[in-house]
């Protein structure tokens, strides 16, 4: 619609599901269709799980479909120093085959403070995508997509799709949809590849004409290939 100047369908809002809602998507989506973008979190096996207020940007949690928990014991330290785990979702109306603390995958955390429109329903925050999505910097410190899309991606302002792959340890591969992105970006894809991964990484940038789906139907940010005992 945006490159071959169609024209746009009068939405009242876009609601986003399926993969996690990057910012440079948001903000794409909101100048091509001028209408709200709503985020909306759910899964196969549970359906709806929290939905994006529109007042104030919170994801509630639908806590009459969905009870949900966060797996302490495999938690760790976010960005901003708090602490994100992996979610466990009971499903309150499957009579059929009920899952209970079923662990969907996907990390996040619990909000203790209500959403600012004054609903009583529970806030999930830092929604970071699959549990697998993990790398390594060159001293093998974990590195979670909540820490690095952030810090490496938005940071260089890449709206482009991604996909992160870790071949070795100091060997990093970014695929990029097109367009191709500019000098200027590329450099500042390297810079902060070093800042986040370790000065002595080797970043090499890709251009493809798509990213493939994974097995599930989904495709997936960041692939770490780095052998398991050597990512300790």
């Amino acid at each position: 619609i945006q490159r071959e100047g169609l024209p746009r369908p009068q939405l009242k809002a876009v609601l986003s599901m399926g993969e996690v809602l990057q910012p440079g998507a948001r903000r794409l989506f909101e100048d091509v269709f001028q209408c709200p973008v709503i985020d909306s979190y759910r899964s196969r096996e549970t359906g709806p799980v929290a939905q994006q207020c529109l007042s104030h940007g919170s994801m509630h949690i639908a806590s009459d479909l969905v009870a949900v928990e966060i797996d302490e014991t495999r938690s760790f330290e976010t960005e901003d120093g708090g602490r994100a785990a992996p979610l466990l979702i009971t499903d309150l109306r499957n009579f059929g085959m009920p899952l209970i603390r079923y662990d969907v995958g996907d990390v996040g955390r619990l909000d203790d403070q209500p959403c600012g429109c004054g609903s009583p329903l529970p806030v999930l925050k830092d929604l970071g995508g699959r549990v697998m999505d993990v790398l390594y910097t060159t001293d093998l410190r974990p590195i979670h997509s909540i820490n690095l899309i952030p810090n490496f991606i938005e940071a260089c302002g890449v709206t482009n799709q991604f996909q992160i792959i870790q071949d070795e340890v100091k060997r990093i591969r970014l695929r990029l949809t097109p367009p191709r992105p500019e000098p200027a970006m590329r450099e500042q894809l390297q810079e902060r590849a070093r800042v986040v991964f370790g000065r002595d990484v080797d970043l090499e940038i890709e251009i493809v004409d798509e990213i493939p789906l994974g097995r599930s139907g989904k495709y997936r940010l960041m692939v770490c290939n780095v052998p398991k005992p050597e990512a300790v």
